[in-house]
């Protein structure tokens, strides 16, 4: 009677996997280890995530701004897998091939950003080779990140193994990461808020703004994708779009132009680099 009612009990909590193969091999949510053992996984990430970008932040609404969705300028492509070398730049952090696409763009987007979800023990360890996922998503003007329909939380079909680390990339803004693990909610709902303080991003005096007091976002700047906020990209980037208008890398505050107060924003924080682990 005890061991029925164990694994009833078990059965409401949590996916139990235990290997039957008889090489030993067991698969679970896309992943495979070796070994005869039994595992209690959680299976699928639902992300609910807030960061702000310096460039658009409006600090009388405490909003992004939407003058690209507003202009009609956001392409409904994800824009993130450019022809190459991208301004100088053989090998953008962000690349990407996804072929992500809206049918329109709902209203209070700022634009498309990029997520990369990482599985690792600690931030440091984060590295490119614990990439379990990414995916192309929209920004909307509070600050939190939505699928394609400006409305449901995204959601990713995998298994945290040791701690669920989510890159925040942006095509003129230096990414960031979070700090510490983020811990599911018990419901498999990941909630993180990058903008509470400088603790929330790894190495966010460097990587990150303070955009108003207590408030953070990520840097604007990186108009090359190269991880630096600095004079390469007032050069390569700013310099030739200068007076263009459109979807423009060069447009740090995404109003549409690539002007001149965009390269005084980029002079007020070069220097500023993203800090995530490479």
């Amino acid at each position: 009677m005890k061991k029925y009612f164990l694994a009833a009990l078990l059965g409401t909590m949590c996916v139990v996997v235990q290997a039957q193969n008889p090489d030993g091999e067991r698969a679970f949510a896309g992943i495979h280890e070796k070994g005869n053992f039994t595992d209690l996984l959680p299976t699928g990430i639902t992300l609910d995530l807030k960061v702000f970008l310096q460039g658009p932040y409006d600090t009388l609404t405490h909003l992004m701004k939407t003058n690209l969705q507003q202009s009609g300028l956001i392409p409904l492509q994800q824009p993130y897998g450019p022809a190459l070398p991208y301004f100088e730049n053989i090998n953008p952090c962000w690349y990407y091939t996804g072929t992500e696409a809206a049918d329109s763009i709902p209203q209070n987007v700022v634009d498309w950003v990029l997520l990369e979800l990482r599985d690792a023990p600690d931030a440091a360890s984060a590295t490119p080779a614990t990439t379990i996922a990414k995916k192309a998503l929209f920004l909307m003007h509070d600050g939190s990140i939505r699928n394609l329909d400006g409305a449901s939380l995204p959601v990713i079909n995998d298994t945290i193994m040791q701690g669920l680390f989510v890159i925040v990339w942006h095509r003129n803004h230096a990414g960031i990461i979070n700090s510490n693990p983020i811990a599911p909610d018990g419901k498999g709902f990941y909630h993180y808020d990058y903008t509470a303080g400088p603790g929330m991003i790894y190495e966010a005096p460097y990587g990150a703004s303070e955009i108003e007091p207590g408030v953070w976002g990520m840097a604007a700047g990186d108009g090359n994708a190269d991880l630096n906020c600095n004079m390469p990209d007032e050069r390569d980037v700013w310099a030739i779009l200068a007076g263009g208008t459109g979807y423009l890398p060069g447009d740090f505050d995404l109003n549409g132009i690539a002007q001149l107060k965009d390269r005084e924003m980029l002079y007020t924080i070069i220097g500023k680099y993203s800090t995530i682990p490479q």
